[in-house]
């Protein structure tokens, strides 16, 4: 038997996300629709609360990238006080690696499915269906891979 079998591999939970890379058309649209986009404004792709072997994750992954489509809505269905663009459902970057995560990893999902949204700040009261919707380029960075914070 090799002693490489005998190894216990420490196990983690997973979090992983792209950021948003900040832009002058999007900062714009915010201006003019008076929010301040959160610093840390990301899309989650995995969020496992099961712990996963960190060595099995295939990083070799598309760097940054434009999302697919022009238009973003502002949503108010991932929580009652925040603001959020929900993103198109067929984004094949987002979904296959969400899918990797969970089926070629083993990491866990607490919700019904994936819909894939950016968190851009508190809604802080403002009635969501007064802001114009946002029709630019969104660029997200690479993936980042964390621990989840307890």
């Amino acid at each position: 038997m090799s002693e490489l079998n005998n190894i216990d591999i420490p196990l983690h939970t997973l979090y992983v996300r792209r950021d948003v890379i900040p832009n002058i058309d999007l900062d714009r649209w915010a201006h003019s629709e008076s929010i301040i986009i959160n610093n840390d404004a990301h899309v989650t792709i995995a969020y496992s609360t099961t712990p996963v072997d960190w060595t099995t994750i295939n990083r070799k992954t598309v760097g940054e990238f434009d999302l697919e489509f022009a238009t973003y809505y502002v949503s108010g269905d991932f929580g009652k006080n925040l603001m959020v663009f929900e993103l198109n459902q067929d984004n094949k970057i987002l979904h296959s690696r969400w899918k990797y995560f969970i089926e070629g990893v083993g990491a866990s999902w607490d919700f019904p499915n994936y819909r894939p949204h950016i968190t851009l700040c508190n809604r802080n009261g403002k009635d969501i269906s007064k802001i114009k919707p946002y029709a630019g380029i969104i660029r997200l960075g690479p993936e980042i891979i964390k621990e989840v914070k307890k």
